[in-house]
């Protein structure tokens, strides 16, 4: 699988603190709960990212590739452009892909970056791994965006940690993540990559 690493991190959240306050009943002006709240925020954003394998706020990414291939499937949907395609040469060095070889298009949901018709990609790419690197902008443009179950689930999880500071016994099992946000989240899971 694809080596990824961030460049810019979510500088927004897709819940507002009112949101989470309003959620969580809480009425005072605690300078402390809220910053709780928010921490609580990021921390769920976050989560809710993991389970998905989907940027939810836009965030700027580096996704690693051993060499070009027809496309190169991208891994954390959705994808809202490519900034740039670079490659190592065979002497190590970094090289850039002309933007008019390339283009962002969509395969069930999964962003991919294709050759535009009668284009070819480089061919002097260094035999080795993590040659081609993409730089992508993932993430749902604004927070009205982010669809309103991915926000509930943010909610809930926000709201059952601010309740139970530690994990909730049921009998013998312990429940870390409520069973409806599993049940809001089951459709935006991305499950398939192909490379």
């Amino acid at each position: 699988m694809a080596k990824m690493t961030i460049q810019t991190a979510a500088t927004v959240e897709p819940v507002s603190g009112e949101e989470l306050k309003s959620h969580c009943r809480i009425t005072e002006a605690d300078a402390d709960t809220t910053r709780d709240l928010a921490a609580l925020g990021m921390a769920a954003r976050q989560r809710v990212e993991t389970i998905t394998r989907r940027a939810i706020c836009l965030q700027t990414w580096d996704q690693y590739f051993d060499c070009f291939a027809d496309p190169l499937v991208l891994r954390l949907p959705p994808t809202s452009s490519v900034t740039s395609v670079t490659y190592l040469d065979p002497d190590g060095d970094t090289q850039t892909c002309a933007a008019t070889v390339y283009e962002l298009g969509e395969d069930n949901g999964v962003g991919i970056v294709r050759r535009k018709y009668n284009q070819n990609w480089p061919t002097d790419v260094r035999l080795h791994p993590d040659a081609v690197i993409v730089r992508l902008v993932a993430g749902y443009a604004t927070a009205a965006a982010v669809p309103y179950q991915l926000k509930h689930a943010i909610k809930l999880l926000v709201g059952s940690w601010n309740e139970n500071r530690e994990h909730i016994l049921s009998g013998t099992i312990v429940t870390t993540i409520p069973d409806t946000v599993n049940a809001l989240l089951t459709p935006y899971k991305v499950r398939t990559f192909y490379a």
